[in-house]
């Protein structure tokens, strides 16, 4: 019969012969070839019918494995057409293994802007040493600091003290610092009266005011190498400000400034913006290398917000104007703003109390081009009345 066949196929003797050929050559056919001679190899796998594979998927699943380990386990012993899929989508909505998930790899760098003059960008933050509080302030352009002694962490003990340093150097444009109490009333008053902008940075992600956070780790490292030595810590502190920046050869407090009762107006080499950029590029390529973007969320996408060292549920209800920053909201009712890193996109189905706002089937558009301007997003929030302690009612915004 199969001689017959071959005899009788539509196929000339040359071009039988290549396929000859390539059959020789090709491993998969060779393969077949010998388990067609041989018998197909015996296996002790299990085909489980469709009624039993859920209960199968569970038991697998039993220790939390991974999702490798646990499809690896059921290869050895049982089988049944789209057994990977299962399993993946099983390990996908344990609320277990989500809970106790790693922390997200860090994204590539973004870094702010490098200004186009001394102190038109200021970083600011709040730090405690030897039980006492310190305001520091830190310019984007000249790294050069200044430290005030806070006399309590209230609002308007930053504000006299941030004015103190405004008059002495000029109103910045800009100044990036934490929330509070940097997003307080008085504050945001302040910034308006004074005529220039606060940008906070995300909850519990102090690398977006890393300026700030970085000079406080040099100057609390001085202060206590000063208390070591019992040596003057304004000296420490002088040398400091002298050599703030490696790529302006001249500290600030040579630069030749001029005043006339307004802002700052040094006058320093005109390659130096041209440093500092190529200085921040070199930094973000050394950053990046261990570094990749995380895949995007959707507005309304079940998610989990890290809290400590675990994962808890809640959903993404909104964007805000800072990069990679979202809002999202949890079961319970609370409200926060968190980076994307602190984001963690599940396939669990949203929780059922998220209040009369809540709208599955609207979605956030794809990414566009940097010169696109993205329109405010519409904030939605639960009918909850809020109502703040009576001590913190004149200090802090509720949004």
């Amino acid at each position: 019969m199969i001689q017959s066949l071959v005899e009788n196929l539509p196929m000339t003797v040359e071009k039988l012969e290549e396929l000859k050929s390539a059959t020789v050559e090709d491993e998969v056919l060779q393969q077949l070839i010998q388990f067609i001679k041989d018998g197909w190899p015996s296996s002790r796998k299990l085909v489980i019918p469709e009624k039993l594979r859920p209960d199968i998927v569970r038991r697998i699943h039993e220790s939390h494995l991974g999702m490798e380990k646990c499809k690896s386990r059921a290869r050895a012993v049982v089988y049944w057409p789209g057994m990977s899929a299962d399993i993946e989508r099983l390990v996908a909505k344990c609320s277990t293994c989500l809970k106790h998930q790693r922390s997200n790899q860090k994204e590539p760098l973004k870094p702010h802007t490098v200004p186009a003059r001394a102190w038109q960008k200021l970083g600011t933050d709040i730090f405690e040493y030897k039980s006492k509080s310190y305001l520091v302030i830190v310019d984007y352009y000249s790294k050069f600091p200044e430290i005030s002694l806070l006399k309590d962490k209230s609002s308007q003990a930053v504000i006299t003290s941030m004015k103190s340093v405004f008059a002495r150097h000029g109103i910045p444009d800009e100044v990036v610092a934490d929330n509070m109490p940097f997003s307080s009333k008085e504050c945001l008053q302040f910034a308006q009266e004074w005529g220039f902008k606060i940008s906070t940075s995300s909850p519990h992600y102090p690398q977006s005011n890393g300026m700030s956070e970085r000079t406080i780790q040099t100057i609390k490292n001085l202060l206590r190498k000063a208390d070591d030595e019992g040596n003057d810590p304004y000296i420490a502190l002088l040398e400091n400000a002298r050599i703030a920046s490696s790529v302006i050869n001249e500290s600030h407090a040579k630069v030749e400034v001029a005043y006339d009762y307004g802002p700052l107006q040094p006058k320093v080499q005109e390659n130096v913006r041209e440093k500092l950029e190529q200085r921040a590029e070199k930094q973000k390529e050394y950053f990046d290398r261990n570094a990749k973007p995380l895949r995007p969320v959707k507005m309304y996408q079940s998610a989990r917000i890290r809290r400590g060292k675990v994962w808890e549920p809640a959903v993404i209800t909104g964007t805000h104007k800072a990069p990679r920053s979202f809002i999202v909201t949890t079961p319970q009712g609370g409200v926060y703003r968190r980076n994307r890193r602190h984001l963690l996109p599940t396939s669990e189905p949203p929780p059922n109390n998220l209040g009369p706002d809540y709208d599955e089937e609207i979605v956030m558009p794809e990414p566009r081009p940097n010169n696109v301007v993205d329109p405010q997003p519409v904030r939605r929030t639960s009918n909850r009345a809020v109502r703040l302690p009576e001590r913190l009612r004149n200090d802090y915004v509720m949004e």
